[in-house]
């Protein structure tokens, strides 16, 4: 098994399998060979290969599997050049949401009869047996088919037509069976039961040992699959336990979990595999743009220090200014929500700089509608080099190179909930996501920026500064990620998904650091005034924790916050407290220490 496929496939078990259920797992990771098993330990998930069975044009020679038993006696290999070995790794499982239509209508064609389903308002079937040498069609009148029970005679064809997805609780073929795809994209078979494709059964196929288009068809089986002698599959197919009997074929990609493929069985990679619609069994990988710098605001506090807000993937660390790390969207967040200028952030600039293309992508939290910048890059002459710019909270306003050209109307940004925000500019546009969802782009030159400083939540007049406090971002912000190309609607989304869900920018699992605990100076006198009466004596109110003693003058305990308190509330200049000087002696002293000249 090849370091990508490896890494997919390892990423997938260690981190994802703990978040299936947020969404579909990559089709690489389900269907990583010719042949996979996704069980979870030896028992559900080996690969067993007969005499001479063997596996053609994989890409190597380690399957995802648990465990690969080998038939050492055969005249070939099983992996062709050399035996298949196990990576002790099985490939991702998948659950469906099999449908069901309920329908009410039986038939049963008669042999020789060509018959076409869905010519009427009908796409729900019950019970559909098919005679000997019948012909089965779908009509283009609907794009989901049901079936509770579709039995198929012997010497017949049944042709699904690709681009439809058919949901067959229990399906059954007899001997000299031909399934065909017909029309253009992907046929989605979804079956409950397990299936006997009895000898030899011809599917998406053009012979016996012949190969289709192995992108036309995807089907996916709740039950067991067995294919009989002579039987021919190309496609996709993921099962539960999957037999070959002897000299039966698959083209395309599989995955069961106990596979075994009897005498003279041969299965056939084919990559085309992944060019199919493989609608909800698995994602298609997308094509994933590295980002440049990665702010997560995770810090536990900042101190106005360079380099303190640190970039997780690269060198571009930041610095907070007058702003704290609280909790966030994930981890923790950068607190901008003080009203006026003080509080910002200054981004190292260079993560910009001489850039064409770029995307940000940011969480956000506000409750402001009004005026407010996210981002702001200037250089000298050019305070307006780049906003992430908001006129109010449903109108974007990108500035580049000086200029603006136009408004976008949005879904609300603002709402004090928090809201996915990307901007992608690249090939003359500049384009903003809300929440996965596209706002639209705008027409807008793509020329090489020219940033002298990149501020964080406030709008520059000048260089670093000029700042306005009407025009600031009030709230909150996390997981601040710049790329420097243009990311597209399949990978924001993943973004969104995940990071959603309390993700890393990659689906991994995140663990925020801890938070110290607060360190709580230590008194050095409490006086509780909890005595019963004062009597203008030295040491009578009392120091519960040290020595400082004091005396009262004219004033006495009363019912207090917490038991007794002192009574002040004489009008005048005789009641009063005096306090032993020495408890603030000594730290005035050394507070107001001048500096001696040298």
């Amino acid at each position: 098994m090849n370091l990508v496929k490896f890494a997919v496939v390892f990423f997938i078990t260690s981190c994802l399998s703990l978040h299936s259920s947020l969404y579909a797992a990559q089709c690489s990771a389900v269907f990583p060979d010719g042949i996979a098993t996704h069980g979870d330990t030896v028992s559900n998930s080996k690969i067993t290969f007969g005499f001479d069975a063997r596996l053609v044009n994989n890409p190597d020679t380690e399957l995802s599997t648990q465990q690969v038993n080998a038939n050492v006696n055969s005249t070939f290999a099983s992996c062709t050049t050399r035996y298949c070995s196990a990576a002790s790794v099985s490939a991702e499982a998948v659950s469906v949401n099999f449908r069901q239509g309920g329908g009410s209508v039986n038939f049963n064609p008669s042999s020789g009869q060509t018959t076409t389903f869905g010519t009427t308002s009908v796409n729900n079937y019950d019970q559909v047996s098919a005679n000997t040498n019948a012909t089965l069609n779908f009509s283009d009148n609907h794009d989901v088919y049901f079936f509770e029970r579709l039995a198929v005679g012997p010497d017949s064809t049944l042709n699904f037509s690709a681009g439809k997805t058919y949901y067959i609780r229990n399906f059954s073929v007899n001997s000299r069976t031909r399934i065909n795809v017909t029309g253009a994209g992907t046929a989605k078979v979804f079956i409950a039961s397990a299936v006997n494709f009895t000898s030899p059964v011809l599917v998406n196929s053009n012979g016996v040992n012949q190969s289709g288009d192995a992108s036309k068809l995807v089907m996916h089986v709740g039950g067991n699959v067995t294919f009989g002698n002579g039987s021919t599959f190309s496609g996709v197919l993921y099962t539960k336990d999957l037999s070959f009997i002897s000299a039966s074929y698959l083209f395309g990609l599989a995955s069961g979990e106990n596979v075994t493929l009897n005498t003279n069985s041969v299965l056939t990679y084919d990559s085309n595999a992944y060019n199919a619609d493989f609608g909800e069994v698995c994602q298609p990988s997308i094509e994933v743009v590295q980002p440049i710098a990665n702010f997560k605001f995770d810090e536990t506090k900042y101190a106005d220090i360079a380099g303190e807000i640190k970039d997780s993937i690269g060198t571009f660390h930041s610095r907070a200014k007058f702003s704290q790390p609280v909790e966030g969207k994930i981890c923790r967040a950068l607190d901008l929500s003080a009203t006026g200028t003080g509080d910002y952030a200054i981004i190292d600039k260079n993560v910009l700089h001489g850039k064409k293309e770029f995307s940000v992508s940011l969480w956000e939290k506000t409750a402001k509608t009004g005026t407010q910048s996210f981002l702001s890059g200037a250089k000298t002459g050019g305070d307006n080099e780049l906003i992430m710019w908001f006129t109010s909270d449903t109108r974007f306003t990108p500035y580049l190179r000086n200029r603006q050209n136009g408004t976008r109307t949005t879904s609300s940004i603002a709402g004090n909930t928090w809201r996915h925000l990307v901007w992608t500019h690249g090939d003359n546009k500049s384009c903003l996501f809300i929440d996965k969802v596209a706002q639209g782009c705008i027409t807008q030159a793509t020329s090489t920026l020219n940033i002298e400083s990149l501020i964080l939540g406030q709008e520059q007049d000048r260089v670093g500064g000029g700042f306005s406090s009407s025009q600031a971002f009030d709230g909150l912000l996390d997981e601040l990620v710049i790329f420097d190309q243009v990311i597209g609607q399949q990978q924001i989304e993943q973004i969104y998904t995940y990071q959603n869900s309390g993700l890393g920018l990659n689906g991994e699992a995140v663990a925020c650091p801890e938070i110290p605990p607060v360190e709580f100076a230590t008194p050095i006198a409490n006086f509780k005034f909890d005595e019963f009466e004062y009597a203008d004596v030295a040491g009578e109110v009392i120091d519960s924790i040290g020595t400082y003693h004091s005396r009262a003058k004219l004033a006495q305990p009363v019912e207090g916050k917490v038991c007794r308190a002192i009574d002040l509330s004489t009008t005048g200049t005789r009641d009063y407290v005096v306090i032993d000087k020495d408890v603030l002696h000594l730290s005035l002293i050394h507070i107001s220490e001048p500096t001696r000249p040298y």
